[in-house]
């Protein structure tokens, strides 16, 4: 009897799944309701980076500057921006701007705008403690 590797005996499995292919827009009546069903409370972690970077409006908010201004709000704001971030991206509530802008360090850094559309503008104002988007434009 030959025996078989439990990892080659894996991947003929995965071969017979078919992909489930997302649209990347939600542009019909029922994408428009479940996206408000599953939008963030607005005291929630992301709530209140949504409503930040919907406040900075064009001129958007790299990591850092939410990290900065946050910080006050959400003690673990280092370990949780950026998967929160993440989250509000794949939902489609906030987009990169298609521009950059320089960090304190001097890295360039992506640029993320809340999505037109997006107003879903629940709960209080976020008070930052700094200017959102004041980081030099690199294009």
């Amino acid at each position: 009897m030959k025996v078989i590797h439990e990892r080659e005996s894996l991947f003929p499995l995965m071969d017979g799944r078919r992909s489930v292919n997302t649209p990347k827009r939600m542009t019909t009546t029922t994408s428009r309701k479940a996206r408000v069903k599953v939008a963030p409370k607005a005291d929630s972690q992301a709530g209140i980076i949504l409503r930040y970077i919907r406040e900075c409006g064009a001129a958007g908010a790299c990591d850092f500057e939410g990290i900065r201004d946050l910080a006050h709000l959400i003690p673990t704001i280092d370990n949780c921006y950026r998967a929160r971030r993440g989250r509000l991206a794949e939902n489609d509530m906030i987009k990169l701007a298609g521009y950059t802008r320089f960090s304190p360090s001097g890295s360039e850094c992506d640029v993320w705008i809340a999505t037109p559309g997006d107003s879903n503008e629940s709960g209080p104002t976020v008070e930052t403690g700094g200017t959102p988007g004041n980081g030099q434009a690199v294009s």
